[in-house]
């Protein structure tokens, strides 16, 4: 068997756990009808096979008659069926006394009988053996003479009817052949069915081939409401991918473009000792810079990571009081509100930014939250501080290309730094005026 055939019938595939288990219910549901309707046409076969013996039972009663001594006369004309009136091997009826003998009988052999067959006055017993097709039916009487004397008596109509037997036998075979041609089309509309649900995930399974194969770079196309966020979980997975290696790509470009003017320099002045060290300790730093922003998590809507910022702004806020002691630093920050940030990223962004508002602030930086009462989480993050702020041409530093020299350490760098952490989890960055006089910045998450 070729492996596809092996795996597409495997106890693995989705497909053959849902025909086995269709399978498996519908022989049950099936079985089930049929033994219910089954029993209930067999049932209604006795109950008119009971009323019929019913009537025949009262038209011997009216044909009897009993005096005082207890001698039973039958009237044949008053007899409600012509074979009691002659012997016959389908009908036979049958009169006993209080010790089970007959007193009269349609024919000379008696049936055998029980005591199961003695009934109280006015008492009813129905007996049948659906395989043979005999059915007998009896009533006990007790009977008062015109001279006062009660005798006890039963009356039993006994029948073999193969009418009914192969009735039933019919009946049955028709049941059989309908539900066996239901199953089957049960099964073929199960298959459909099936085949139908699960051609969303074959598609999904082909786009993801088309993926590998470098035709397509994203899941196309409407799914499934039970699908659909896995589709959109994958094409979120792959856009961060996407974004990391571009990530990548502009650090190494930068990297080599910002190493051209080191290495010309230590080409120039590679017998000064001052001058290399100082080159390459740009260098160093050029590079330690750029492999640190190449290596930024980023969020996205699939590998989203948690973090507190209050922790990381405290021990931020202590570490900057050391260099500028001047400065007072005020947080509006729940000190449990969490924020889709990963650690690193936010330690890496949130320093850059206060570090900036203490080295081009005044004397107050302030750091507050827009929380999301039910959730406690800080969808938006402000620092803000009371210098000069920003000029109208300093706002396009955020844009790549539009930068001071990232050589140079300075509020140019860390904002340009900070944007392109920001951007990898989809969040907006956005600088603004401040109420205290100087600038505002504001990291919203995506929600």
């Amino acid at each position: 068997m070729p492996r596809s055939s092996r795996r597409r019938f495997s106890l693995s595939s989705l497909a053959t756990r849902f025909i086995v288990t269709g399978v498996i219910f519908l022989g049950i549901f099936l079985i089930a009808v049929a033994f219910g309707v089954n029993t209930l046409v067999a049932e209604q076969l006795d109950r008119a096979q009971q009323e019929r013996m019913r009537g025949m039972v009262f038209g011997l009663i009216g044909a009897t008659e009993v005096n005082d001594t207890g001698q039973i006369t039958i009237i044949p004309e008053r007899l409600p069926d012509s074979q009691l009136r002659r012997s016959s091997n389908a009908l036979y009826g049958v009169i006993r006394d209080r010790a089970s003998r007959p007193v009269w009988h349609s024919r000379k052999i008696a049936e055998p009988h029980s005591q199961a067959d003695r009934p109280q006055a006015g008492e009813w017993i129905f007996d049948n053996d659906p395989k043979r097709g005999v059915y007998r039916l009896s009533l006990g009487v007790q009977w008062v003479s015109q001279g006062g004397n009660a005798h006890y008596l039963t009356f039993s109509i006994s029948e073999i009817n193969a009418a009914v037997v192969a009735t039933l036998h019919d009946f049955r075979r028709n049941l059989a052949t309908w539900l066996i041609a239901m199953a089957v089309i049960l099964l073929a509309l199960l298959l459909w069915a099936l085949n139908w649900a699960l051609s969303p995930l074959r598609r999904l399974s082909h786009d993801m081939q088309t993926l590998q194969s470098g035709k397509s770079e994203r899941v196309a196309g409407h799914y499934p409401d039970e699908v659909e966020p896995l589709v959109r979980n994958l094409n979120a997975l792959l856009d961060h991918e996407r974004a990391r290696q571009q990530r990548y790509r502009n650090a190494l470009g930068d990297l080599a473009h910002s190493l051209k003017t080191p290495l010309a320099v230590l080409r120039s002045n590679s017998s000064d000792a001052a001058v290399v060290n100082e080159q390459l300790n740009r260098m160093n730093v050029i590079v330690g810079r750029q492999l640190q922003r190449a290596a930024t998590r980023g969020g996205g809507d699939t590998l989203r990571t948690w973090c507190t910022p209050y922790p990381i702004v405290e021990r931020l806020n202590n570490a900057l009081l050391k260099l500028y002691p001047s400065v007072r630093f005020t947080l509006n920050l729940p000190v449990d509100a969490r924020t889709p940030l990963d650690g690193a990223d936010a330690l890496e962004v949130l320093g850059n930014l206060l570090e900036n508002a203490c080295k081009y602030g005044a004397k107050h930086v302030l750091v507050r939250a827009d929380v999301s009462p039910d959730h406690n989480v800080a969808h938006t993050i402000y620092i803000e501080d009371d210098g000069p702020g920003f000029s109208a041409d300093l706002k396009d530093l955020t844009t790549r290309g539009i930068r001071a020299d990232q050589a140079t350490e300075g509020q140019g760098i860390g904002l340009a730094m900070v944007k392109d952490i920001v951007d990898s989890y989809g969040a907006h960055f956005s600088l603004g005026q401040s109420t205290l006089g100087g600038a505002k910045i504001a990291i919203a998450m995506r929600s």
